[in-house]
């Protein structure tokens, strides 16, 4: 897979072209730019299939270069480090990005799944989009050990944990089995209509066809499933569906 990358920090540019060579040998290294212009005339002149990206460049951002282009050609691994929007923005669609410092096997994990299972570019510049807008996400991926699904958020009833993995309930009584813990799902959906109402239980109140007031209270979905309501939930829980 020919690649480029664009980074702007000399030690973190380094890093990358070390570890490529070093762990990933499917995957051929064709130039690098240190800023957005750079990065764009770069990415048109060598047309790579992956681009390395960080988010933070020295004349603008990873969504500037992305909207330079209006078709996309290449897959994307983002490279970052605490950039909460950035950061938010990549979990939502489960798109792939390492955190600095780099440590191989993220690199070695992030690269394989863009080779196999990688979203397409257009998936990602859509995130961007609707969240530079302002725009509430409906649809997130889901990523399992062997591929990643797309799903609506309308389409999931509720999640559960499995140890560190989580269990997600979608209509007609299909499940996805996520690689991603409760609270990463928790983070991610907290602006939306999903709230915790169990240690184990994540549930989309649109979803919700009774609730149950015994000595430990119940939410019954549409699907049937039935839920038990923490004593330190009930109230929240309460107030967000009355």
């Amino acid at each position: 897979m020919k690649a480029v990358i664009i980074e702007d920090e000399e030690k973190a540019l380094i890093a990358i072209k070390n570890q490529l060579k070093k762990y990933c040998p499917a995957v051929e290294i064709l130039g690098d730019a240190r800023s957005t212009n750079e990065g764009v005339e770069l990415i048109k002149k060598l047309q790579p299939e992956l681009v390395f990206l960080d988010i933070n460049l020295g004349d603008g951002t990873a969504f500037d270069l992305l909207d330079a282009f209006k078709e996309k050609f290449f897959e994307v691994i983002f490279v970052t480090a605490y950039d909460e929007f950035a950061l938010k923005a990549f979990k939502y669609n489960a798109a792939h990005y390492i955190e600095k410092p780099l440590i191989p096997e993220d690199l070695i994990e992030a690269v394989n799944r863009v080779i196999k299972y990688g979203p397409s570019i257009a998936e990602i510049q859509k995130v961007f989009q609707q969240l530079q807008e302002g725009r509430k996400i409906e649809r997130i991926g889901v990523a399992s050990l062997a591929k990643i699904s797309y799903v609506d958020l309308d389409e999931i009833l509720c999640i559960k944990a499995e140890g560190s993995y989580s269990e997600i309930h979608l209509s007609n009584q299909r499940k996805l089995l996520s690689t991603k813990p409760l609270k990463f799902y928790e983070e991610l959906l907290k602006d939306s209509c999903f709230c915790r109402v169990h240690r184990s239980f994540l549930v989309n109140k649109d979803k919700v066809k009774e609730y149950k007031k015994r000595k430990t209270d119940l939410i019954v979905l549409f699907d049937g499933i039935e839920i038990m309501i923490s004593r330190k939930k009930r109230s929240e829980v309460l107030a967000m569906l009355v």
